[in-house]
């Protein structure tokens, strides 16, 4: 039975982290390389958005982007510190399957990752990343821990 229930757990932690790993390579997707920092937090706000729908955040926004993510995904304080190890360890296994480079503190997405041609799909998210990816990541790391 111990050998069932260890099957079982396995199966559902890969469906967690292909989830996430198609989150991770779709914000690369959309710059050039960013902080490890950064993305875990876009990773978090990407799956939040799409998963909980948003109708406040549409492809209309321009301004302010990173307080309209994390003020839409609030209260969740708990699920982004949950969720963290997930993201991790999907950075860890996109690094050591070719998908993504890691150079000192960036990851950078390689020519295999971007052959997975994973997008997001809410209007809002490429704008989100674009901001985010030129701020500082203290202020991107104070402002998700501040909202959210």
């Amino acid at each position: 039975m111990t050998n069932c229930s260890n099957n079982l757990f396995l199966r559902q932690r890969a469906i967690v982290v292909s989830i996430y790993l198609d989150y991770l390579l779709a914000v690369l997707s959309c710059v050039n390389s960013m902080s490890i920092t950064k993305l875990l937090v876009l990773m978090f706000l990407s799956k939040s958005i799409e998963s909980h729908g948003s109708e406040l955040l549409n492809g209309r926004y321009s301004k302010h982007l990173i307080e309209r993510a994390t003020c839409a995904v609030s209260g969740n304080y708990e699920s982004f510190l949950y969720e963290l190890q997930y993201s991790v360890e999907t950075i860890e296994i996109a690094a050591e399957g070719g998908l993504i480079a890691i150079e000192g503190a960036l990851a950078c997405l390689t020519g295999e990752g971007r052959a997975q041609d994973c997008k997001v799909k809410n209007p809002f998210i490429p704008k989100l990343i674009c901001e985010v990816a030129s701020l500082d990541d203290k202020y991107v790391l104070s402002e998700m821990i501040r909202n959210v």
